[in-house]
């Protein structure tokens, strides 16, 4: 009898210890937020005062990785966590495999996937409790019978729109998606001081009158090479720049001639103070005014505000 329950008694230690280093093991292993059971081990905080994040990258098939409103973005590999920044530049993971792993989690539910389609190009979300990603990789073919290919890849915080860039005109530098809107911009007179520019205007694609909504003055940092914005002197002139189209209230005299040419005339210096020295570059904002009524009931996904990047300039 005694012996008996001497063996219940060893039983009984064995299996208390069992289950308690179990317990102990699970609570010192599981990662938060069930990464352990997914395929991507990435992770993120969502940040909104983080600034947004351009990565350039050498392998693979996207140029760049984007960050926007996310920091301490990591990504486990082989039992080492380390920035996903690092790892994509150093080739131990690429953008591709990234995607991969994330489709992988929508597939099993670990994840849920989102898509949208514009103009003809399929973008793609995953949605994670902390983050999100997006995946664009499509081919967008401009009227002039160019096919072009549109590449986007972005780490965004929960609550943010990180958008994407359709790509650029390597003539004009505006995007090749923008409605042709019949516009010709000629510099006639050009100085630190001001700018005078006769803008032309014949057919186009537009629903009704085009407005010019403000303009811009970009400097280009000598450090970093990006363009950055000049502000004004009074913030009222740059008011509407970036204004959504609803908000924005056309005046009657920033209104272009429909079918002809006006002269448009800005005191940069008076708008902006003396510029100092370096790269500079004027850009317009042009909004097209028309009536809901008047757009046919098939159009869609299309812009009513439309960049213009008028003329790159130094000042010695």
């Amino acid at each position: 009898m005694k012996k008996a329950i001497g063996i219940l008694l060893v039983c009984l230690l064995v299996l208390s210890a069992f289950f308690l280093g179990r317990s102990l093991s699970s609570a010192e292993t599981a990662p938060e937020d069930g990464l352990s059971k997914r395929n991507l081990r990435l992770s993120a905080t969502t940040d909104r005062n983080e600034p947004d994040k351009v990565i350039p990258l050498e392998q693979g098939n996207f140029p760049e990785a984007h960050y926007w409103s996310v920091k301490d973005v990591t990504v486990q590999l082989d039992g080492t966590r380390m920035p996903l920044e690092d790892a994509l530049c150093e080739g131990l993971v690429t953008v591709d495999d990234v995607i991969a792993s994330a489709r992988e989690d929508a597939a099993v539910g670990r994840c849920k996937e989102s898509s949208q389609s514009k103009n003809g190009l399929a973008v793609f979300r995953y949605h994670y409790p902390a983050f999100n990603l997006q995946s664009l990789y499509d081919i967008y073919e401009t009227p002039d019978g160019w096919r072009h290919r549109i590449t986007d890849f972005s780490v965004y915080g929960i609550g943010r729109d990180p958008g994407y860039s359709i790509g650029w005109d390597e003539e004009t530098g505006d995007p090749i998606d923008y409605e042709d809107w019949g516009l010709t911009f000629t510099v006639t007179q050009l100085s630190p001081s001001g700018v005078t520019l006769e803008c032309a205007q014949s057919g186009g694609q537009q629903f009704g009158k085009l407005n010019v909504a403000g303009l811009m003055l970009s400097r280009k940092n000598p450090d970093t090479q990006d363009w950055e914005r000049v502000e004004p002197l009074d913030a009222s002139i740059g008011a509407d720049i970036y204004k959504a189209y609803s908000e924005i209230t056309p005046k009657p005299e920033d209104d272009l001639a429909m079918g002809g040419a006006k002269e448009l005339t800005y005191d940069l210096e008076a708008m902006f103070g003396r510029l100092t020295a370096g790269e500079y570059k004027i850009s317009l904002k042009i909004v097209d005014c028309y009536d809901k009524a008047d757009v046919p009931p098939l159009s869609r996904n299309f812009y009513d505000v439309q960049w213009y990047t008028i003329k790159e300039f130094t000042v010695e």
